[in-house]
């Protein structure tokens, strides 16, 4: 009797162990899986159920896989496949598997279509663009290059063969990149002429040790289109030069102060403004006169600070009137870190302060920091290491588009008013 009720016991456990779907298995978070050549990693997961037990990973084919143990690993493809290729990941706890189809397809590719322009944001002609695996293209009379059957990331060489300099640009994904070429060259800007005299401040001729000059400002200018007033006659001859448009209407602004024996300002003796000029492309404008009015000083006080291994080398203060228009002030050559000076207390305009060091002969950075108020105080204008190149050596000799390039970043990333000067091999 008791032991057909053991019997009973143990089928009954049976049915319940089956009616409750407690059979021991092993599954996948997917069967099958389609991904591209070059792509990111994609996660598998396993579960057991009505058991435990160490999962194991085995991958056969091409890519690669995070751990072999555990309940998740990642699966990373190839860098690329010529055609589809097919891998399999498979699962192991004991006896029990599971195993995931995975489909590679070549990575995905796009059409370039992109311009050439210049530091003037003008389009560059004639320039040879180069992605390696595909036929060179041309850039047209508007900058615009066209190349097809790009794999992304890709890499871009920009090349003036009559001069000899080539840009690289590196790891780019979109289709429609804007590469700009460091060379003034391009499409041809507007220019004109305009000259006139100005009066007030001290007049003319000027008394000793003052200086005074005279700057344009406009949205869109591409010169500073600023000069030197004469010191007798207070005449003064501007250049500027623009693009788009064949009008451009802008301000002229004139400053007259008085320094000392280092040449430095100490005060500040007339300002004077002319709104509304417009110039016309190719235009001589004579006339464009400006009144001085007595201006108050105020001061501006602060440091500077170099990198480890640098040295500074000047400082230089520039009044800063219009986005486009600069006057420089005063240059300050010398190691010494902090500085006053005196400043223009003009309402609605601005100073800005820029210094130069470099360590021994083989880097130089200049930082600036600008629209700063005229009479800010504590100013610290903190100069980056340049970056540096490692690889080719300097005064290399065979270089090529295909020479591996290398340097020391530039620590601390392209930060609004910083600009990297670093020496370049010879």
């Amino acid at each position: 009797m008791q032991q057909r009720r053991s019997i009973g016991i143990t089928l009954l456990t049976l049915c319940m162990l089956a009616a409750c779907g407690e059979s021991p298995s092993l599954t996948l978070s997917e069967s099958s899986k389609t991904v591209n050549a070059g792509g990111g990693p994609t996660t598998f997961t396993a579960t057991l159920t009505g058991t435990e037990g160490t999962v194991t990973w085995a991958l056969t084919g091409p890519g690669s896989v995070s751990t072999t143990t555990g309940t998740s690993t990642d699966y990373t493809p190839p860098a690329t496949v010529a055609s589809p290729t097919n891998a399999t990941l498979t699962a192991t706890s004991g006896t029990l598997s599971a195993s995931v189809a995975i489909t590679i397809h070549p990575p995905p590719t796009i059409t370039v279509g992109g311009k050439v322009v210049n530091v003037e944001l003008q389009p560059m002609s004639s320039l040879v663009v180069r992605i390696v695996g595909h036929a060179d293209a041309t850039s047209g009379t508007d900058g615009a290059f066209n190349i097809m059957g790009v794999t992304t990331p890709y890499d871009v060489a920009v090349m003036d063969t009559t001069n000899k300099i080539v840009m690289l640009f590196k790891g780019l994904t979109r289709p429609d990149p804007t590469l700009m070429f460091l060379s003034s060259g391009g499409a041809a800007p507007r220019t004109a002429n305009l000259s006139g005299t100005v009066s007030g401040g001290t007049n003319y001729p000027e008394s000793a040790n003052h200086k005074s000059m005279i700057a344009f400002g406009a949205a869109g200018l591409l010169s500073t289109g600023s000069d030197s007033i004469d010191p007798t006659t207070g005449a003064f001859d501007l250049f500027a030069a623009w693009s788009g448009s064949s009008t451009i209407v802008g301000t002229l602004y004139a400053l007259q102060w008085q320094t000392d024996v280092s040449n430095l300002p100490v005060a500040y003796k007339g300002y004077g403004t002319k709104a509304n000029v417009t110039l016309a492309d190719s235009g001589t404008f004579t006339n464009q006169n400006v009144t001085m009015a007595p201006v108050n000083a105020t001061t501006m006080t602060g440091s500077v600070s170099v990198p480890a291994g640098y040295t500074l080398s000047s400082k230089q203060l520039y009044f800063h009137p219009h986005p486009t228009a600069f006057m420089q002030l005063a240059y300050q050559p010398g190691a010494t870190p902090g500085f006053t000076y005196t400043t223009p207390n003009i309402s609605g305009t601005n100073v800005m302060l820029t210094a130069s060091a470099h360590k021994a002969s083989t880097a130089g950075v200049d930082a600036w920091k600008s629209t700063l108020a005229p009479h800010a105080t504590d100013v610290s204008l903190i100069v980056p290491a340049a970056p540096e190149h490692i690889v080719p050596e300097q005064n290399a000799t065979g270089v090529t588009y295909t020479t591996p390039f290398s340097w020391h970043p530039f620590m601390g990333g392209c930060a609004p008013g910083l600009l990297q000067r670093p020496h370049r091999p010879t």
